[in-house]
């Protein structure tokens, strides 16, 4: 099966960014959006990428899909409740919860932030996905629709989507957080993509930090790095967004998030650069 659609919009197809103007979607896990402390400093970072000029949308959640099957909130009078209900509360009340502690504290640093979810303005349309051997079936990203990123965006506001979507069966389903990221970033024509991560500094078998991942690396290379298993989504994330026209991808370890804010004027000392394998850089 192929890939997320993307929605051509003619607001995002005009023309691409300058310099000054620069586009990136930043991917943050819900452990950090829900750190009130840690997302202070998020949010001071975005401010000054802001100040610079830049156009930033967040995106939160866990890599994976969740199999949960929620309804989505019920009418009254007509007006949908903002309430869900007690079953629904438990799994839904986390990410709302992270996504209004990134409001709040965007909107402290003096941004206009936007807390929304995959479901709003039907930003993202899902599809089912069959798993093997008779289990529940699972859902993946359909169709990107970036209308409602580039308005906010142009207006000098920040989108802060969480991954949170409906179902094809109009059900609350999690979709997965990293492919979620790097769909927006291509569906948008994002410049960047950045994961910011819980985990340290990557380093090869001799223990000096690895500062470049070629997409597809080997497994010796996987190997004898420090990379967990759960760290390979994100570069599979980063590559699948290079291959359709993001420019640049990067995975930084959250105790250096300050340092996002020089992302486009200095060179970085800390995470690590996606590329692409040295012969796709030529073809391309």
């Amino acid at each position: 099966m192929g890939g997320p659609e993307i929605r051509d919009n003619p607001a995002v197809c005009s023309g691409r960014a300058c310099e000054t103007d620069v586009r990136i979607v930043v991917k943050i896990d819900d452990a950090e959006a829900a750190c009130e402390v840690w997302s202070s400093r998020l949010a001071r970072a975005l401010a000054d990428l802001a100040g610079d000029g830049h156009k930033v949308t967040v995106i939160h959640g866990s890599a994976g899909n969740t199999n949960t099957e929620r309804e989505p909130p019920r009418p009254t009078n007509g007006v949908n409740s903002q309430r869900a209900e007690s079953g629904d509360q438990d799994w839904i009340s986390p990410a709302l919860k992270s996504n209004k502690n990134l409001v709040v504290c965007l909107s402290a640093a003096g941004l206009a932030a936007f807390g929304l979810s995959g479901a709003d303005g039907n930003l993202i349309r899902t599809r089912r996905r069959y798993a093997w051997h008779g289990q529940k079936c699972d859902v993946e990203i359909a169709s990107i629709d970036p209308s409602w990123i580039d308005l906010i965006t142009r207006h000098l506001g920040i989108p802060v989507i969480s991954n949170l979507a409906l179902g094809p069966d109009r059900r609350w389903r999690s979709v997965d957080a990293d492919l979620m990221a790097a769909a927006c970033a291509i569906g948008w024509k994002a410049d960047a993509l950045i994961f910011i991560t819980q985990f340290d500094e990557l380093k090869d078998g001799s223990g000096s930090v690895i500062r470049w991942i070629e997409t597809g690396a080997s497994e010796d290379f996987l190997r004898d790095s420090n990379m967990p298993s759960h760290f390979l989504p994100k570069v599979n994330a980063c590559h699948m967004a290079l291959k359709q026209g993001v420019h640049r991808t990067r995975i930084l370890p959250a105790a250096y998030v300050a340092s996002l804010s020089k992302f486009y004027c200095e060179r970085l000392e800390h995470g690590a650069e996606v590329i692409l394998p040295s012969e796709s850089r030529v073809l391309s």
